[in-house]
């Protein structure tokens, strides 16, 4: 026994079969949808990239400057240190 599905499909390719026409306009229309979705795809892929690449170059500057930074403190940590040095010496 057919279920309805399967009645569908098979009136569908008889369809197919006995109408090129319709059968070539439905898989050109169904190539164009692959080819949208594809482009789609591709764009989502490059905004994503874009958007990633960017957090990495605000992630670099942030090391960078957190570098500069921890310098600078160790550098006066030194100067306090010779500064305490130097009290307690006298």
């Amino acid at each position: 026994m057919w279920s309805p599905f399967a009645r569908r499909a098979d009136a569908f390719h008889t369809f197919l079969s006995d109408n090129r026409e319709a059968g070539t306009a439905i898989a050109t229309a169904m190539a164009e949808a692959g080819e949208s979705w594809s482009r789609t795809l591709a764009e989502q892929d490059d905004e994503r990239e874009a958007t990633w690449r960017g957090r990495a170059l605000n992630a670099e500057d942030a090391l960078k400057t957190a570098h500069a930074e921890i310098l600078t403190q160790r550098t006066r940590i030194g100067e306090l240190r010779s500064e305490m040095r130097n009290l307690w010496a006298e």
